[in-house]
């Protein structure tokens, strides 16, 4: 089994926003093997736009979301 995520942190608090619990849905996803080629799934590639329609959602993206159409710093998409 894998280790811990943490050692200092009640595990239940990891569900308590959807955030950390959309996070927590990717950490399976990957290889710890660096160079070991990988192939993705639609559930990990629907667990990633999950995640980031989540994060997207919150104040501090908004935030850097504004600021980048304030300096035109991104293209396509969503405004």
């Amino acid at each position: 089994p894998s280790p811990p995520f943490t050692t200092h942190v009640d595990p239940a608090v990891f569900d308590s926003r959807p955030t950390f619990r959309a996070f927590r849905l990717l950490l399976d996803n990957y290889s710890r093997h660096c160079g070991e080629e990988e192939e993705v799934t639609e559930e990990e590639s629907e667990e990633n736009r999950h995640f980031l329609d989540v994060i997207m959602e919150t104040g501090p993206m908004k935030y850097c979301h504004q600021y980048c159409l304030a300096k035109k710093a991104t293209y396509g998409g969503e405004s």
